[in-house]
């Protein structure tokens, strides 16, 4: 799914600012990070809806552009959770320790080898590509995503691949969460770009994720 605000554009509108490493990991501890399930499917969906969607400016419009797009991102995911058992992709939720509420983050992580990603990865032949990760807006600033962020670097280190995401330039709390956890950026999209209204994306790779509990 690769239209408008799709979140399989990549970056992430929920990313907190980097807390300090003892912070981070007392944060993490509030949340469980699983592999998702097909009862997780329609909190899944409304997460990533809620996340990516580009609200308009006028109600009745926005409205019905919000349920087309939760439409669409629901039937991109049933797609998606038929290729759970490829071990090429997963898709993990974040909910509160005592698994409560159901989930209130996702992230998705899928073996690539694009070209335009390997030339800043000499000697590897495919890379982990982290997309749409969302977090429930009354669970941001409280460590979740730093939870969502290490269990697919754990996973990436599983599949021993190093990591690649985008983010937007114009998204600098969750390009300073990125920088935090030890990604580089390696490229960028033309500026021009915002010149005819888009926005540029940043390119970002960690090439040694830590191993951990995924």
């Amino acid at each position: 799914m690769r239209a408008r605000s799709s979140p399989g554009d990549g970056p992430s509108t929920s990313a907190p600012s980097p807390p300090s490493a003892a912070a981070a990991a007392a944060a993490a501890a509030r949340w469980r990070v699983r592999l998702v399930t097909p009862r997780d499917a329609g909190a899944v969906a409304e997460l990533q809806a809620a996340a990516f969607h580009e609200a308009l400016p006028l109600p009745l419009l926005g409205d019905l552009a919000f349920a087309s797009f939760r439409a669409e991102v629901r039937d991109a995911l049933r797609q998606k959770m038929g290729a759970l058992d490829d071990e090429a992709f997963v898709l993990l939720v974040a909910e509160s320790d005592d698994g409560g509420g159901g989930p209130l983050g996702v992230i998705e992580l899928t073996l690539l080898a694009d070209a335009d990603v390997l030339r800043h990865l000499p000697g590897s032949a495919r890379y982990a590509y982290i997309s749409s990760m969302a977090v429930a807006a009354a669970s941001r600033r409280r460590g979740m995503a730093s939870a969502l962020l290490d269990a697919a670097h754990a996973r990436a280190a599983a599949w021993d691949q190093p990591v690649a995401l985008h983010v937007y330039d114009d998204n600098a709390t969750a390009l300073a969460c990125y920088r935090a956890a030890g990604y580089e950026e390696v490229a960028r999209d033309p500026g021009w770009r915002k010149l005819v209204g888009g926005r540029v994306r940043v390119l970002m790779i960690l090439r040694r994720p830590r191993s951990g509990s995924a």
